[in-house]
C-alpha cells in the first residue's frame, strides 16, 4: 500500500510539474512573439529611412533570404557593393534597435 501510494504521489507530482512548465512555456512564447513583432515593426520603420538602393538590398537579403551574390546578379551590381550596403544597413538598423530597447 505504501509503495502504491508513493508511486501515485510522485506520478501526480510529475504531471503537475509538467503542466506548470508547459504553462510557463506558453506564456514565454506569447511574450516572445509580442517582443519579436514589436522589434520587426521598428526594423521596418527604420528600413524605410534607408537610401533606396540600400533599402532594396537589405529587404532582399533580410526578408527574401537572398544571398549577396544573388542580389548582385539581379541588380547588376558588384558583390562587394552589395556586401557594403548590407554591412552599413545592418549597422544602422542595429543601432536604432539598441536605442529602442
Amino acid at each position: 500500500l505504501v509503495t502504491d501510494y508513493l508511486r501515485r504521489y510522485y506520478k501526480k507530482q510529475e504531471i503537475t510539474s509538467y503542466m506548470m512548465e508547459s504553462a510557463v512555456t506558453v506564456t514565454r512564447s506569447v511574450e516572445s512573439d509580442l517582443i519579436a513583432n514589436d522589434l520587426r515593426k521598428h526594423e521596418i520603420s527604420r528600413m524605410s529611412v534607408l537610401p533606396s538602393q540600400r533599402r532594396q538590398i537589405y529587404y532582399m537579403n533580410r526578408f527574401l533570404q537572398m544571398t549577396s551574390e544573388d542580389i548582385s546578379k539581379k541588380l547588376c551590381l558588384s558583390k562587394r557593393t552589395v556586401e557594403n550596403h548590407l554591412f552599413i544597413g545592418r549597422k544602422e538598423i542595429r543601432e536604432y534597435i539598441k536605442k529602442c530597447i
